[in-house]
């Protein structure tokens, strides 16, 4: 750092600058090149200066590369920064630093996560079902048609869905599932609002004795259930449940590409905090995330006010599309084909109807190709241990 005596002035030019070469009226704050210094080929009399690219100061670290990533890590896997409250907790001095605390978070760097955002922040299509549950017909009917005005959907059928699970409790929910699956008969297009439990298309894809088989599990689990009354409160426990298991679930994954992952929207004072609110003042009709610029008033609108969501369907597409025939071996393969609980020939044909960008039986064939994967990895693991054993 210079003295502030000897710092070169602002220069204020309607011409290219020497330093940066860019035609300009604003002031440029870069020092003069001294002369006879090489900025590339000399500028020819008459003609335009020839552009020239910039480059990135000295002090500002280019991007990651196989020479400064930590060892074990390729060029393939992306090296992600620590987070500045991280670093201002770990610094040296602390009472609790020690050398293998910093071996262990200079190999794995925090990740802050969104998970749960959309739980914490935001609510579902459940809070119109808990508002009819508690009487406010009226403006549950207003929500419902103003949502479905604002997306060009018919809003008749979206509030007879929202009645409909409304006037069931959970265990009946799971009881006239079991009915349905039993009989084989079923309608499995989705209502496009929250229901208590819905009847996909691959229930369809199992066979006589899988579908004895999953009637009697929802038969015992209507026994069993101790949810919520309110649709709302019992969809925002379930769901936050099932984020937090699957937040302990990638702990090992991540730990393996060594990075820490953080999750500040499932830490318990923000979802008490949050959850502190009813689920109906959380859900947005127009825009998503209402809480947010609430909870956060300076963050600009263009990122609070936004009306659509990223979805990763084209993504997923792609990739089924991509690894098709490996992906139909699994589904061959996997225990619940062999153990006779699964027909494998519509689930298959649903795959090679996979095209585009959307597809009616996506999200169906996710949840089957999710669970041949993981029984597929618990058998290798149960093996490997008996070979151990042995």
């Amino acid at each position: 750092m210079l003295p502030l005596a000897n710092r070169p002035r602002p220069q204020t030019r309607t011409t290219r600058c020497s330093a940066c070469a860019k035609r300009t009226r604003s002031t440029c704050r870069k020092p003069s090149q001294p002369q006879g210094a090489a900025l590339g080929p000399p500028e020819r009399p008459g003609l335009p200066a020839p552009r020239r690219r910039h480059q990135p100061p000295a002090d500002r670290p280019g991007p990651p590369t196989s020479a400064n990533r930590p060892s074990g890590l390729d060029d393939t896997i992306p090296l992600l920064e620590k987070h500045p409250v991280h670093q201002a907790q770990h610094r040296k001095g602390t009472p609790h630093h020690d050398e293998e605390d910093d071996h262990h978070h200079d190999a794995a760097p925090d990740r802050l996560t969104g998970n749960g955002g959309d739980i914490v922040l935001d609510s579902c299509s459940a809070a119109w079902i808990g508002m009819v549950q508690r009487g406010d017909r009226r403006a549950a009917r207003r929500q419902v048609t103003g949502w479905a005005r604002a997306r060009n959907r018919a809003p008749g059928d979206l509030w007879r869905a929202v009645t409909r699970a409304a006037g069931t409790t959970h265990g009946e929910a799971l009881l006239s599932a079991a009915t349905h699956l039993e009989r084989g008969g079923f309608d499995a297009r989705r209502a496009g609002v929250w229901s208590w439990c819905h009847l996909g298309e691959s229930g369809k894809w199992l066979t006589a004795d899988g579908r004895e088989r999953v009637a009697a599990l929802l038969r015992t689990a209507a026994g069993e259930t101790t949810t919520e009354t309110y649709a709302d409160l019992a969809e925002q426990r379930a769901s936050l449940r099932l984020v937090g298991a699957d937040a302990r679930d990638t702990v090992a994954l991540a730990a393996a590409w060594r990075v820490r992952q953080v999750h500040p929207y499932l830490d318990n004072q923000v979802v008490r905090a949050a959850f502190s609110i009813a689920p109906v003042e959380r859900h947005g009709v127009t825009s998503f995330k209402p809480l947010l610029p609430a909870a956060l008033p300076s963050l600009p609108r263009w990122l609070t006010g936004r009306t659509s969501k990223g979805a990763f369907s084209r993504q997923l597409t792609a990739g089924m599309v991509r690894h098709r025939p490996v992906l139909a071996h699994l589904i061959r393969t996997s225990v619940l084909t062999t153990g006779g609980l699964l027909n494998p020939e519509p689930a298959l044909a649903a795959l090679n109807g996979i095209g585009g960008t959307r597809a009616d039986t996506l999200y169906d064939l996710q949840r089957l190709i999710m669970a041949c994967h993981w029984l597929a990895a618990r058998d290798q693991h149960l093996t490997s241990h008996r070979q151990a054993a042995c």
